[in-house]
């Protein structure tokens, strides 16, 4: 049996409260804004896509505005936004329920994760009509995820003309404040700040176990990001179909910093121990 809990308490969360910096908390407050085009959310399973979903949509919540989702399943009921789940067993995939939501006028459509072309397709025909468009998606990085898209067979031009941003996440278990122990940072982790223009700290924290924590070192998690939002230049780089390594460098010459530098300033900044980032599924 796998049993997956999802507390609403702890899937709704301000987006203040998901261990956002304040340069990529800024970047999803722009998207949010934006109310159009496409948002994609990426990252492997489980590592934090839906909550952050749930609140950016919870953000975008108004009586004004009629909002809509296509989940397999809906893991969370919320009184928000009218929702219906996939059912392919009787025919009703992701693509053809995104077909069916879209007759209802929203002003907001959820894909609860693209898996296809045909859904892709179908959910930029969306945002090019106007409509924001919030979704989600397996891939390592913000370059993988522009690649991915591109790989199902969107146009380069409507892509560049559509995506407003991307969200690459991962999910790390955070430090137990009451009992973690400080140690030297070691002389690799003190380069890799240098790397990552982190300022160098005089100690990082490991983790030791208290009654607080369950013995274990660490209470909560928290999300280490790539986020982007679409420039002119990444929207050029979109249209000339840059491969990835090359999409990387256009990210970073316009100061999109990768998941691993988020990963240094929480070690650093003692949130993290360095071994669980480290062991981090697709940290580039």
């Amino acid at each position: 049996m796998s049993l997956r809990l999802l507390i609403r308490s702890r899937v709704f969360l301000p987006l203040d409260d998901l261990g956002l910096s304040a340069g990529h908390l800024e970047a999803i407050h722009g998207m949010v804004r934006t109310v159009e085009g496409l948002v994609a959310i990426s990252g492997p399973t489980g590592s934090g896509k839906t909550t952050l979903a749930y609140s950016m949509l919870e953000s975008l919540a108004s009586v004004e505005r009629n909002m809509v989702s296509i989940e397999d399943p809906v893991e969370v009921a919320v009184p928000f936004m009218r929702q219906l789940s996939a059912d392919e067993k009787h025919g009703l995939s992701i693509a053809a329920g995104l077909r069916a939501i879209l007759r209802m006028d929203p002003d907001v459509v959820y894909v609860g994760e693209v898996r296809d072309a045909e859904t892709a397709k179908v959910a930029m025909q969306a945002a090019n009509s106007g409509r924001y468009v919030l979704s989600t998606l397996h891939a390592r990085s913000v370059a993988s995820t522009v690649a991915g898209l591109l790989s199902m067979g969107l146009a380069p031009h409507t892509l560049a003309a559509n995506l407003t941003g991307v969200v690459n996440v991962r999910l790390v278990r955070r430090l137990c404040t009451a009992c973690r122990r400080p140690e030297p940072p070691s002389e690799a982790f003190l380069q890799l700040c240098d790397e990552a223009g982190v300022p160098r700290p005089a100690e990082l924290f490991r983790p030791e176990g208290c009654p607080a924590c369950r013995r274990t070192g660490y209470r909560g998690r928290i999300g280490l990001y790539e986020v982007a939002g679409i420039t002119t230049a990444l929207a050029d780089a979109i249209v000339e179909r840059l491969d990835e390594r090359a999409f990387e460098a256009v990210l970073r010459n316009a100061g999109v910093r990768p998941l691993r530098s988020d990963a240094v300033e929480k070690i650093a900044a003692g949130l993290v121990d360095e071994r669980e980032a480290s062991g981090v599924h697709w940290l580039a």
